[in-house]
């Protein structure tokens, strides 16, 4: 495969469900911000594992990669499901139902990733994923903790996606260097 300029490689989007998101995250940016009342309306991705929901903004996703091999992180904590590589670099992957609590992916190789954009990106696994209608997200939905923002009456869970990013249990620690031995003179 030819790269692009810039250096990334491209990758082929056969999967519905990621032209789906692609398409609502490159409305979401392309269109102007809505208003109820005098409350932005604001388009949200939506990750399904197991019975829960989670949402996060459209325009904090960066991509969403169709499901593919994982490899495993030695000594990673239990929600942090692996690591993935997305042409030259490598991907870290989190279980967000297993950080809020929940049962975890069933099966890492066979989740879609929904890639969060930042300085360093993070990828989050979901068993599915779909756009949600434009809503206001201060409507109804109470303040959480954590990464959670809060928990619509309709159980969708709204995560905070700067402390996401910020986590530090969701980042890998780089291994340690190897001390040097003295030589001789």
């Amino acid at each position: 495969m030819a790269e692009p300029p810039g250096g990334r490689a491209a990758l082929a989007v056969d999967d519905p469900a990621v032209r789906a998101v692609l398409a609502a995250r490159a409305a979401a940016l392309a269109a102007p911000r809505a208003v109820v009342g005098e409350r932005p309306v604001e388009p949200l991705v939506v990750l399904t594992v197991g019975e829960r929901r989670y949402a996060v903004p459209a325009g904090r996703v960066r991509r969403v990669l169709p499901p593919g091999p994982t490899t495993g992180l030695p000594g990673a904590g239990h929600h942090l499901a692996g690591a993935r590589a997305v042409g030259r670099e490598l991907l870290v992957l989190a279980d967000i139902a297993r950080l809020t609590g929940g049962a975890g992916v069933a099966d890492p190789d066979r989740a879609y990733v929904v890639v969060l954009a930042g300085a360093e990106p993070l990828g989050l696994l979901a068993e599915a994923v779909t756009t949600a209608q434009a809503v206001d997200p201060s409507s109804d939905v109470p303040r959480g903790s954590g990464v959670v923002r809060g928990v619509s009456r309709a159980g969708l869970v709204h995560l905070d996606v700067d402390r996401l990013l910020a986590d530090p249990r969701l980042r890998v620690a780089p291994p340690p260097s190897r001390p040097t031995i003295p030589r001789s003179p």
